[in-house]
């Protein structure tokens, strides 16, 4: 707790500094600071406040003893009843210009459904959502906008792109190279020097969760490719490894990395979903499938 007679932050435990400082390094943002600033105007609030109440207080609030209420103005005091304010109907809240969704998140509670003031992808217009904007940075013309919500929608791949079928063996370097890789990403997250380290998934389990898995997106269930096997620029549809939790709301620093929270997901999804929880991701995919699918169907009857 903080001591109301200093106004200092408390100190913290060794534990908490160091998830503090790992969240710097991941985020590049000092939560610890921002705290402590939210704390100073938090205080300044309270004094400004207190200074009204007592300069309410002196200019003989207390003798007003009728129970007829009061206006109080700055050259007289008046003492007619307080007329009522009809407020006016508030505008309805924006919508995305492509999947239509309420643009009524923020980023702690509903990320992906915030809105987007300055949009990062070429081929959107604001008002837009996160997951709209991540999702079409993949695109760099209206052709592979709609190449990509195609995709997404119904899991074909343009005619025009070929698909190679790759040999087991190279299906085995490549789930090896994606295996070093987040074992890389894993060593990093962990203060090795602490030890000792969590057990990380290893790299027959995730060649079996390859196997199982036929290869397919575990959300869209529509088939995912290596990179070699893609003659063209379908990087949506690239085969990637995600974990289930994010980094924020992890509860168990020892599973994080084990196979269980392991899934395979193309790339489209995974730049949308970045740190999302994976809820998040579903309930904005939900709203995109309706509208696209509704879109589809009106130029199919027009």
């Amino acid at each position: 707790m903080v001591d109301p007679t200093t106004n200092t932050f408390p100190v913290l435990p060794e534990e908490l500094r160091k998830k503090l400082r790992t969240a710097h390094a991941t985020y590049n943002v000092d939560f610890l600071d921002q705290a402590k600033q939210l704390l100073v105007r938090r205080q300044r609030f309270e004094d400004r406040r207190r200074k009204r109440l007592e300069t309410r207080f002196a200019k003989g609030s207390d003798h007003i003893i009728s129970k007829t209420p009061v206006l109080i103005s700055k050259k007289r005091r008046m003492r007619d009843p307080i007329q009522l304010v009809h407020r006016k109907r508030l505008p309805p809240q924006p919508r995305c210009s492509e999947c239509n969704v309420r643009l009524d998140g923020n980023l702690e509670t509903s990320p992906l459904s915030a809105a987007v003031l300055e949009p990062k992808s070429t081929v959107v217009s604001a008002p837009v959502c996160v997951g709209c904007d991540r999702l079409y940075t993949l695109a760099s013309n209206e052709e592979e906008k709609q190449n990509i919500t195609r995709w997404i929608v119904t899991g074909q791949l343009p005619k025009s792109i070929d698909v190679k079928l790759l040999k087991p063996i190279d299906q085995f370097m490549s789930v090896e190279a994606a295996a070093e890789v987040l074992l890389t990403q894993a060593e990093s997250f962990y203060d090795i020097a602490a030890g000792p380290l969590p057990v990380f998934f290893h790299q027959d389990e995730l060649r079996q969760l390859y196997r199982e898995n036929g290869c397919k997106d575990s959300i869209l269930k529509h088939e995912v490719y290596w990179p070699a096997a893609l003659d063209g620029a379908a990087t949506y549809a690239h085969i990637e490894f995600d974990n289930v939790q994010p980094l924020w709301t992890m509860t168990n620093d020892d599973d994080f990395y084990s196979i269980k929270n392991m899934q395979i997901i193309s790339k489209a999804l995974k730049t949308v979903k970045k740190n999302s929880r994976l809820d998040e991701l579903e309930q904005w995919l939900n709203g995109f499938l309706h509208t696209k699918r509704q879109m589809q169907m009106l130029r199919e009857y027009t």
